[in-house]
C-alpha cells in the first residue's frame, strides 16, 4: 500500500488543511510540504498524483526551499512513477514490490547510496526517491545540512546545461515515453509501451494497453496553415461513427474533451489519441470499391454535421493560393520560376470560379489518397472499411476528395495519364460510390483533372511550408522547377468513366 494511503483519515485531513506552497524559481523543483511531514517535489514535469492526497498538477515555478521535517520525498518523472515500500522500490501499478520492468531499457540502472541519514535510490536521470529518518531534536541542523548536500548532488542530475539564447525552436520530436506519460495522465490508460511510428505532417505514435488494446496518438505539428483543426477533426469523427459509418474514432480525455493542449518550446501542441484501425490498406479490386462505398457514406452522414466549425475550407486558395505565398519565402527561388508559378495557380483559380457554382459540396475527409483507410474482416466473415487520419477534412468539392486517389496513384508511379491498374481500380471505385448511393454528376466528373492539379499544388505546399522543419531536400529548387511541366499532361485525363 502506497505511503499515502497508509495515512489515518485524520493526517489526511491534516495535510489538507496545512498543504501550502512556497514559490522561489532559483532550482527547478516544486515542493508540496504538509504538517504531518509529507514533501512531494518535481523537475518541471506533471506531477506524480497520490492516492488519497489533494496533490495534483501545477505549473507554477518551481523551488527548491527544504525543511527538515518531512520524512519522505517523492520525485517524478514522465511515466515512471515510483512509490516507496520498506526498503524498495517499485514501479507504480505493478503488482511484485520488488521488480522494476523495463528497468535496463528505460529507468537506467539503480543505484542506491547512503548520505548522513538518509536513503537515495535512482533510477535513470530523473527518478529518484529519498527517504531519512525524522532527527531528534538536537540533531536538527545536522539533517538539514545532510538535505542540502543531497540537493546540490541531485541538482546537476535533473538540471540541464541552459540552452544557447540564439536557438529558435521549430519542431520538437518528444520522446515515446513522454508521450506514454501525457496518454495515461490526461487520459487514464493503462499502458505498457509507445513508439514513434513518422513524423510527417504530425507525429504519430503507436501505443500498446495493457490488456492489449492497440491506439495511435498524434501529437499535432504546428503547420503553416495556421491553428489546429482539431476540435472539429474529432467533433466530426464522432458524429460519424454515431451514424456507425467506419471511422477510427478518438479517445475523450479525463477532462472530456476530444484532445489536451501541450507547451512544447515552439508553442501549444495538441494532442489526440484514436482507436487503432485494424485491418491493411485497399490492394485489390473490391477493397478499393469497399473504400469508395464507405467514403460515399462519410460524405453522406456528414450532410447533418452540426458541430464545431471547420476552421478550413479546401477551395482553390487553401490548395493552391497558400501555397503560393509558401514559395514567396523559399531561398534561391528565382524570379522567373515564382512568376510561372504564380500565372500556374492564377489560371487554375480562375477555372475552380468559373465552374464552382456546377460542382458538388461535401465535407471532405481531404486525404483518400488509399493509405489512410484500412481493410479488414470482422467476426462474421465480411470485409468492411475503416477510415483515419481526419487532419485535412473540411467543407470542400467532391471532385476534389475523389481525385486525390488518381492523383495519388499519378504521382507515385511517375505517369502522365492513367494504366490499366489505375482504369480498373477507378471503374471499382466509382461503381462503390454509387452502390453506397452516392451521386456524382458530369460537372464533377469533368473537374477531375482541375482538382488533381490542385492537390498537387498542395503537397508541394504543405513541403514548401515546412522548410525550418523538413529543409529544402523534400522540395529542392530543381524539383520545383519541373512541377508546373509535369501536371501540364494531367489536363487532358478522362476519368469520367
Amino acid at each position: 500500500m502506497a505511503f499515502a494511503a497508509r495515512r489515518s483519515n485524520e493526517h489526511q485531513r491534516a495535510m489538507r488543511r496545512d498543504e501550502r506552497r512556497h514559490p522561489d524559481v532559483s532550482a527547478g523543483f516544486t515542493m508540496y510540504e504538509t504538517s504531518t511531514g509529507l514533501a512531494v517535489c518535481r523537475n518541471q514535469h506533471p506531477f506524480l498524483k497520490l492516492k488519497s492526497t489533494r496533490l495534483s498538477a501545477k505549473s507554477e515555478p518551481v523551488w527548491r526551499t527544504w525543511s527538515s521535517r518531512p520524512p519522505l520525498a517523492y520525485f517524478g518523472a514522465p511515466g515512471r512513477p515510483v512509490r516507496h515500500r520498506g526498503h524498495r522500490v517499485r514501479h507504480h501499478g505493478q503488482t511484485s514490490p520488488d521488480r522494476l520492468p523495463l528497468a535496463e531499457e528505460q529507468l537506467g540502472r539503480s543505484a542506491r547510496l547512503r548520505l548522513s541519514a538518509c536513503t537515495y535510490f535512482r533510477f535513470g536521470p530523473n527518478v529518484a526517491l529519498l527517504r531519512w529518518q525524522q532527527p531528534a531534536r538536537s540533531g536538527h541542523s545536522s539533517a538539514s545540512q545532510s538535505l542540502q548536500t543531497y540537493i546540490a548532488q541531485f541538482v546537476p542530475m535533473t538540471t540541464s546545461t541552459p540552452v544557447d539564447p540564439g536557438l529558435v525552436h521549430s519542431h520538437t520530436t518528444a520522446a515515446p515515453s513522454s508521450v506514454m506519460h501525457w496518454v495515461m495522465q490526461h487520459y487514464g490508460l493503462k499502458l505498457h509501451h509507445c513508439h514513434l511510428i513518422r513524423r510527417g505532417l504530425n507525429d504519430n505514435y503507436a501505443l500498446r494497453g495493457l490488456d492489449g488494446a492497440r491506439y495511435v496518438a498524434r501529437l499535432c505539428s504546428i503547420r503553416p496553415r495556421g491553428e489546429f483543426n482539431i476540435d472539429f477533426e474529432t467533433a466530426l469523427i464522432e458524429h460519424l461513427a454515431a451514424s456507425e459509418v467506419g471511422v477510427a474514432t478518438p479517445l475523450r480525455s479525463l477532462a472530456d474533451a476530444g484532445h489536451v493542449r501541450l507547451q512544447f518550446p515552439e508553442g501549444a501542441r495538441a494532442l489526440a489519441v484514436f482507436h487503432h484501425a485494424d485491418g491493411a490498406v485497399p490492394e485489390t479490386l473490391d477493397e478499393f470499391e469497399l473504400t469508395e462505398y464507405t467514403l460515399a457514406r462519410i460524405h453522406e452522414a456528414s450532410r447533418n454535421y452540426d458541430g464545431p466549425a471547420s476552421r478550413y475550407t479546401l477551395d482553390a486558395h487553401h490548395l493552391a493560393g497558400k501555397t503560393l505565398e509558401y514559395l514567396q519565402h523559399y531561398p534561391e527561388l528565382q524570379t522567373q520560376s515564382l512568376d510561372l508559378y504564380r500565372q500556374h495557380v492564377h489560371a487554375l483559380q480562375e477555372e475552380v470560379s468559373a465552374v464552382e457554382s456546377c460542382l458538388t459540396r461535401v465535407i471532405c475527409h481531404g486525404d483518400t489518397h488509399g493509405f489512410n483507410n484500412h481493410v479488414f474482416t470482422d467476426a462474421g466473415g465480411a470485409k468492411k472499411a475503416v477510415f483515419f487520419d481526419f487532419d485535412d477534412a473540411g467543407p470542400g468539392y467532391l471532385a476534389y476528395d475523389l481525385g486525390v486517389m488518381p492523383w495519388s496513384y499519378l504521382n507515385r508511379k511517375m505517369l502522365k495519364e492513367p494504366d490499366d491498374v489505375l482504369h480498373d481500380r477507378w471503374k471499382h471505385y466509382l461503381r462503390g460510390y454509387r452502390a453506397a448511393g452516392g451521386e456524382i454528376d458530369k460537372a464533377d466528373l469533368e473537374a477531375l483533372p482541375l482538382f488533381m492539379q490542385l492537390r498537387h499544388l498542395w503537397n508541394l505546399g504543405e513541403a514548401v511550408g515546412r522548410l525550418n522543419h523538413w529543409g529544402t531536400s523534400m522540395a529542392p529548387i530543381d524539383w520545383l522547377q519541373k512541377q508546373i511541366e509535369r501536371v501540364e499532361p494531367w489536363k487532358k485525363i478522362d476519368l469520367r468513366g
